[in-house]
């Protein structure tokens, strides 16, 4: 029997299933939103007004997005904290502990670097508890990491050019930036499943979680 207030490895599969399909969601968000640009892009082109219809269906898009947006960054923060977690109960001696692994995302600057790390020795120690120090970083890792890092420039780029500056010329820019943004985000969604996926099943092997299907040996919740 387990210590009382010890806490247990949580098995990451049905969190990372449901994650790999909000991914999907929201790429279909990302591709109304890039068809939204576009079609700006075209209006500011041709020097065209803003018609009200298009207006009211540009936000109701924006809207639903953000909506998507928000719940695919929870549960996918939600599937780091957890696969960190588990990384740190395998391995005692890892230096990002999960809730860092959620937190640098928010810390201007060493968000560019921190959580990339945490995530990496996640992997490292599902592939090897014992010996993660000596592995390599799977090459998928910094692939995800650039993408979501251009990602996100380009989205940021965008949106400031789009408050900052009036002009026609501009705006277009910002909208060409944004559109530039959710093209990206289809590689980015692509890669993210697979480590999603790769890091999940190195650390359901590590746990010894029975197969998919099969009762579970740890925690679900």
């Amino acid at each position: 029997m387990n210590n009382k207030g010890e806490r247990q490895p949580i098995d990451p599969r049905p969190l990372a299933r449901t994650v790999r399909t909000v991914l999907i969601v929201y790429l279909v968000g990302e591709a109304f939103m890039g068809l939204v640009s576009l079609a700006e892009i075209g209006r500011l082109g041709g020097g065209g007004a803003e018609a009200p219809g298009t207006v009211v269906a540009g936000g109701f898009i924006g809207l639903a997005y953000l909506a998507i947006y928000v719940v695919t960054a929870i549960l996918t923060l939600k599937w780091i904290y957890r696969v960190n977690l588990n990384a740190k109960l395998l391995a005692p001696d890892k230096a990002t502990g999960p809730g860092w692994a959620v937190g640098w995302y928010f810390i201007p600057f060493a968000s560019l670097v921190m959580p990339y790390r945490a995530m990496s020795e996640a992997w490292r120690i599902s592939l090897s508890p014992a010996d993660w120090r000596n592995l390599s970083t799977p090459g998928l890792l910094p692939l995800w990491w650039g993408l979501f890092l251009l990602t996100n420039f380009l989205s940021m780029a965008g949106a400031r050019i789009g408050l900052l500056m009036e002009s026609p010329g501009a705006l277009a820019l910002g909208e060409m930036l944004t559109l530039a943004s959710s093209l990206t985000a289809v590689p980015l969604v692509l890669v993210l499943r697979k480590v999603v996926r790769g890091v999940t099943e190195a650390q359901a092997q590590a746990l010894n979680l029975r197969p998919a299907g099969g009762a579970a040996c740890l925690i679900e919740a």
